[in-house]
């Protein structure tokens, strides 16, 4: 039990390790046995996006404004399920966690929307992304850590490739990667990039050890400069995100000129 963090709501262990759910003041907070938070919920909005690093993964969204079809990898809390399933209720939405106990508490715990549109899946995101009669997808987030880090078959190029496959004309994949250890970080950008055949979108998350990282190897060019300035504030009244300094953060960390990192 981690001290000092707030009042212990439940806590269990599963064969992956232990799982907490703990509550301060203003938000409820899913931790595996360390002290790193795996996703946070605000008791007064449960919609809203906590934790940055969620924020940063709907960067893409600057790219690919309207998912009808979206997959998740990676369940944790459920913050990225609340938030587009809030916003984006006529798209369809498939999540994939590999811990059932996650699933569990997700439900009890972290208010998890139904809807027939919703689907929940207790299983390995990798053998799906393989599935061929999966549907193709708009938008894939790909956020899967455990208690030691990034879940080893998510940042493997079959994956990886996969993911591409499974994308439709214009699709999009964030991939959350965990930058403390920079030279394995590098190397799952490499793979990211051998994977997808081009230059990753990089987005560091400041203040956090999270970078997220975006491909979208359908498209020949990104829209101009002019076009996503207009898009960002217009997000930003429709989301409550703060898509325009997302696209400043993106700007300031990639160094070629947007509309060609994926040409």
């Amino acid at each position: 039990m981690l001290a000092g963090r707030g009042q212990l709501v439940h806590i269990e262990r599963d064969a992956h390790g232990v799982l907490e759910v703990i509550d301060d003041q203003y938000t409820r907070s899913l931790y595996f046995g360390t002290a790193a938070r795996q996703s946070s919920m605000s008791h007064a909005d449960p919609v809203t996006l906590v934790l940055s690093y969620t924020r940063a993964m709907l960067a893409g969204l600057l790219f690919q404004p309207r998912p009808a079809e979206i997959l998740i990898i990676g369940l944790g809390g459920g913050s990225l399920l609340r938030f587009l399933a809030h916003h984006y209720p006529e798209a369809d939405i498939t999540v994939v966690e590999y811990r059932e106990a996650v699933i569990e508490i997700a439900r009890r715990f972290f208010q998890l929307p139904e809807h027939p549109r919703i689907r929940i899946e207790h299983g390995d995101g990798t053998e799906l992304i393989h599935n061929p009669a999966q549907p193709l997808y708009d938008l894939i987030l790909v956020d899967a850590f455990d208690a030691v880090g990034l879940h080893p078959g998510v940042a493997c190029e079959p994956f990886l490739q996969a993911c591409q496959r499974r994308l439709r004309e214009g699709g999009l994949i964030a991939l959350n990667l965990w930058n403390t250890d920079k030279a394995r970080c590098r190397a799952h950008i490499r793979c990211f990039e051998a994977a997808l055949g081009q230059r990753s979108l990089r987005l560091p998350v400041e203040a956090r050890n999270n970078l997220i990282v975006f491909g979208a190897p359908h498209l020949q060019r990104l829209p101009s400069r002019r076009s996503l300035q207009a898009t960002a504030p217009a997000l930003k009244q429709r989301l409550g995100l703060d898509f325009p300094d997302l696209y400043r953060q993106l700007r300031r960390h990639n160094t070629l000129p947007l509309q060609w990192l994926f040409t």
